[in-house]
């Protein structure tokens, strides 16, 4: 009562007081009373009421059930939920991760010489006017047990002597290392990979490393050279590694080939089911390390004292080819090896493998 409603017609009268009009082929016409307009707006606000009921007794289980978590076990799933997003952002399949201030926090030194009980590493380059600023392609070996010296030398210069690092050869805001896709599962170290500068080791993201102008970190082996790894023993997996050739030929990038003195000493590893564990690789992409470092007790550490010295061999040459041949992969794969044996004979004698010859399979 006291609300009225006035909507002209094209042609004759007004509406009726009191009621709602629509727009005919003859002008307009009532359409329905403000009664049913009530009576239409109760049952929208009935439907939310009982959307609510069915809301809170389906969440009503769910509340008991975390009222009913002991403090610490509350926390802990609220803190896996804010991690979620960024456990879930993408972030390894990007080019942007690397922070600098956290690859050269001066903590990791610490880390290195007091946890680790290792002494500062060391980065020697064959050809010392190579350019810094050059983008190429390094490939690294061996692998190691746990690659030590790809997550530490060539990922944090304060676990290097001063002047010796490998930012002084490659600085690391021009260059990013490619990781296993496994790494980036696990909670904590995938940050940490990601903020110091690796990325996931597939084919589109080193791709797109490359045509950003960036060099790209490669450890050659991968889990092959893994499993191979054992102290005093110099094997490089490399003859079916055909993946960083292809892409120096379609961008046309050096290659620059590295042995890292010491990695495989850090740790003592075991042949014991190897044949099954190099198909668990084959099948999974999974490497399964059998294998101790400084104790039984504490298997993850390294042996202490053991230096790790980074040499660095001279530059391939790689001509871009946008249509290349099996041929032109044989070749300058064939160059690689011939280089990465170069660097090895040059400084066996130095770091205490004078009587080693490196093993390429």
């Amino acid at each position: 009562p006291g609300l009225a409603l006035w909507l002209p017609r094209s042609r004759g009268a007004p509406c009726r007081r009191g009621e709602w009009c629509q727009r005919v082929d003859d002008g307009m016409k009532p359409m329905a009373s403000l009664t049913m307009s009530s009576a239409i707006v109760a049952a929208a606000v009935a439907l939310r009421a009982e959307s609510a009921a069915v809301a809170r007794s389906l969440l009503s289980p769910v509340q008991s059930w975390v009222a009913g978590l002991p403090p610490v076990a509350f926390w802990c799933l609220a803190g896996a939920l804010a991690y979620l997003p960024f456990y879930v952002d993408g972030s390894p399949y990007r080019t942007k991760g690397y922070t600098r201030w956290l690859a050269c926090w001066p903590g990791w030194r610490f880390v290195w010489t007091k946890i680790f009980q290792l002494p500062l590493a060391e980065v020697r380059v064959a050809d010392p006017k190579m350019d810094p600023d050059t983008q190429r392609i390094y490939g690294s070996h061996p692998h190691g047990a746990f690659s030590m010296h790809h997550m530490g030398l060539m990922m944090c210069p304060p676990v290097c002597k001063p002047g010796l690092s490998f930012d002084e050869v490659s600085p690391a805001e021009n260059r990013l290392e490619l990781a296993a896709a496994v790494l980036f599962r696990i909670p904590g170290f995938r940050e940490l990979a990601v903020y110091t500068g690796s990325v996931d080791a597939s084919r589109p993201v080193a791709e797109r490393v490359l045509q950003e102008g960036k060099s790209l970190g490669i450890l050659i082996g991968g889990e092959q050279e893994q499993l191979l790894s054992a102290p005093y023993k110099s094997i490089a997996y490399v003859k079916k590694r055909k993946g960083f050739i292809r892409l120096a030929l379609k961008y046309g990038i050096p290659v620059v080939p590295c042995w890292c003195f010491g990695e495989t000493e850090l740790f003592t590893t075991s042949s014991f089911a190897l044949g099954l564990r190099k198909s668990i690789v084959k099948t999974f992409g999974v490497a399964v390390v059998l294998g101790t470092g400084r104790s039984w007790l504490l298997p993850f550490l390294p042996k202490p004292g053991v230096k790790l010295v980074q040499c660095v061999g001279k530059p391939i040459p790689v001509p871009k080819k946008e249509n290349f041949e099996e041929e032109d992969i044989q070749k300058y794969l064939g160059l690689y090896v011939e280089g990465l044996k170069e660097v090895f004979n040059a400084n066996k004698a130095k770091y205490g493998r004078k009587d080693d010859e490196l093993v390429v399979v």
